[in-house]
């Protein structure tokens, strides 16, 4: 079997959203609300910014970005929205669904775009390992 019909797709889906939810969580003090910000220093040329959009009871809405300084004009400026889901305790990446290649294309290829996004917000997550400051 290959492709979302496949069990370990899952596996593989889900371990990355547990993982980031677990970086993430450790990372954000006991207490936030909507508008806190958080950055973390990738590089001393790049850096990571989190920033609380949504609070609720079960979930939190996110948005993490990349900056650089300088600007770095070859790389996009990357904005990936998250929803915490915190009694499964999964950060999993929201799609926009505006973007016309989200919107055209088939629930196959918009799970595995997640997938991919995940694992870029993990990737991200992983670099950004030095200690919480506020911006």
């Amino acid at each position: 079997m290959t492709g979302f019909k496949d069990p370990s797709f899952w596996d593989h889906h889900f371990g990355y959203c547990h993982a980031n939810y677990q970086m993430i969580m450790q990372r954000l003090p006991a207490e936030y609300v909507a508008g806190d910000c958080f950055q973390w220093a990738v590089s001393p040329a790049a850096k990571l910014t989190l920033q609380v959009i949504e609070q609720h009871r079960y979930t939190t809405i996110l948005q993490l970005s990349q900056s650089w300084q300088p600007p770095v004009n070859w790389l996009s400026h990357k904005v990936i929205s998250l929803m915490l889901y915190h009694d499964v305790q999964l950060a999993e990446s929201k799609l926009d669904l505006t973007i016309p290649s989200a919107k055209s294309s088939t629930d196959k290829n918009t799970l595995q775009l997640r997938q991919h996004t995940n694992h870029l917000v993990w990737e991200w997550l992983i670099l950004g390992l030095n200690d919480v400051t506020h911006p």
